[in-house]
């Protein structure tokens, strides 16, 4: 995975300014006032969408409140995990499989509360 692009303190407080910070910041998705509110310096392009890794400017980045903020982030992670499921696809190679321990009433070991894990034992079918 690459490494994350990080903006400068000196490029973070030039977007911050263009919202209107320190006194009227707005939130430059929806224009909602953030005044005491948390503001978050966002990418415009993510790290992984950028081709260049060239420095980050203050056009690469927007000031935006956690009402566009959040939304944008959880939309572009699914775009990424989509992305290299495919690529994984295409490549012919699988997930890495978690077998976690098998504690189910099928599996064939059960842990007893307070106790180690025994080997369960088959229980006789009855014929009524």
């Amino acid at each position: 995975m690459a490494k994350r692009l990080e903006f400068k303190k000196s490029v973070k407080i030039a977007i911050l300014r263009r919202s209107g910070w320190p006194e009227a910041p707005v939130c430059e998705g929806c224009g909602m006032p953030l005044r005491g509110k948390r503001i978050e310096v966002d990418h415009t392009l993510e790290c992984w969408e950028k081709p260049d890794r060239t420095e980050l400017t203050a056009e690469d980045g927007r000031a935006l409140g956690e009402c566009c903020h959040r939304p944008k982030t959880a939309r572009k992670n699914g775009e990424r995990a989509h992305g290299n499921r495919i690529i994984e696809k295409a490549a012919g190679v699988k997930p890495k499989r978690r077998r976690g321990f098998q504690t189910n009433r099928d599996g064939p070991y059960k842990k007893p509360f307070g106790g180690n894990a025994v080997k369960r034992s088959k229980p006789a079918l009855s014929k009524d």
